[in-house]
Formats: structure tokens, sequence, C-alpha cells
């Protein structure tokens, strides 16, 4: 870490920051676009539906998914210090958060209660998104079979294709939106808690030289000042 008492100098590029968010999205990313193709050879053996637009759909729903859930991880994986703890806790929740979303079975299945809860998760949306653009080719195939429009739609409520919130069926425009929102909230705070994790120990770091070296409460006060943070007694030098 490169840390500097002019004032001019940046204490460490935003770019940094970034970075970490950038690997964990490109590696997911790869493990995504394999099982994507994976699924898709499948599809066409099985019976293609699909248009072009679909797939594209498709890739850019997959995008969106693991840019949330990237800076959702990155978020929760801030305090944990190992590599051992960050495999744990991703494990635990992206498997927990991937069955409350409807990743493994649909949200239909749960209560009622249970679903007005799941509708305020953003990935919900995402993993509707996902079915509503891989099953519309089905859905034009099974209305140009003339089948009853009362089958179609609860196939269609059945695999979570009109998720509601508040009573209101939501969108794929909506849909698309509450994503795109929650990724930028997301990442706004990950670059906040990271830039106060940074500030911290700095300040740590500024401190423990201090107390090596010999320093008076004002160079203290000054510096604690000039890094922004105006509570000195609430910095504990680590040992």
């Amino acid at each position: 870490m490169r840390v500097t008492c002019k004032e001019d100098d940046a204490v460490e590029p935003d770019i940094i920051k970034i970075s970490h968010l950038s690997k964990s999205f490109g590696d997911v990313k790869a493990v995504n676009d394999l099982a994507l193709i994976l699924c898709l050879c499948r599809m066409y053996k099985m019976g293609w539906y699909m248009s072009a637009a679909d797939v594209l759909w498709i890739m850019g729903d997959e995008i969106l998914i693991v840019l949330f859930g990237s800076t959702l991880s990155g978020i929760i994986g801030l305090p944990l210090t190992t590599q051992g703890q960050l495999s744990a806790v991703g494990t635990i929740v992206s498997a927990g958060y991937g069955f409350l979303c409807g990743a493994y079975m649909p949200i239909s299945n749960f209560g009622t209660g249970l679903q007005k809860v799941l509708s305020y998760l953003p990935s919900t949306y995402g993993t509707s998104l996902l079915k509503n653009h891989m099953l519309r080719g089905i859905i034009e195939e099974m209305e140009k079979q003339n089948l009853p429009e009362e089958m179609i739609a609860a196939v269609r409520d059945t695999l979570d294709c009109n998720p509601q919130f508040r009573r209101h069926v939501v969108s794929v425009e909506q849909m698309i939106m509450v994503m795109v929102g929650s990724i930028v909230l997301l990442g706004v705070l990950y670059l906040w808690l990271t830039s106060l994790r940074e500030n911290r120990e700095i300040i740590s770091a500024f401190l423990r030289f201090y107390e090596s070296t010999g320093y008076n409460s004002s160079d203290k006060t000054a510096f604690i000042r000039w890094i922004g943070v105006t509570s000195p007694e609430t910095i504990e030098p680590q040992k």
C-alpha cells in the first residue's frame, strides 16, 4: 500500500478497488459462460424455440446477474481475512440466496408470505428475466398451437415469469431497471466501504509509526484531521 504525507498525493487509486470486483466478475463470468453454452447445446438437442435476439438477451441477463452477485460477494467478503473464509461464506451465501431467488426451484412453490418477502430481493427479478427470455419461444409456440390461455398463464405463473410486487405484475423492463439500480447501489456501497477500511488501515499504520518513533498529540490530531476523521479516540492502533 502506497502512503504519503503530501496532501496532493493520492493514498490509493480507485482502480485498485475496482480491480478486485473485475477479477471476481471475470472468474464467475467464465464459469457461467461455459454453463450457458452447455445449456444452449442441450436445449438445441431437445428442441430449439429461441431466436438470436433471445440468446443475446440471455447473455445480457447473465451479465446483470453476475455483476450483482460479484458486487454483493465483494461487500460480504470485506471483513474476511483468509481465502478459506471467503470460499466458505461465498458458498453458503450463494447457495442460500440462489434458493431464495428462485434459481433452484420456482418461488411460486413457496407460501404467500414468503413470496411477498422474496419480492423485495433484486435477484428474484434477475432470475425471472432469464426465465422470460428462455421461455419466450416456447410460450409463443404454445399460443400457435391454440392451447387454452388459462393453461399458458398458469405455466408462466408457475415458472415465475410474472413476478408480482405488491400485487402488481413486474414487467421485463422494470426487472432490468431493478437489476441495474441494485448493481449501481451495491457498487457505490462497496467503494465507500473499501475507502473507509483503507483509511482506517492508513491511520493505524501512521499511528504505529508515530508510537515507535515518538510523536506528540498535535501531530496525531493534525494527521487525523488530514485523513478526514474527526474522532481520534475511536482509532485504536493495531498491535
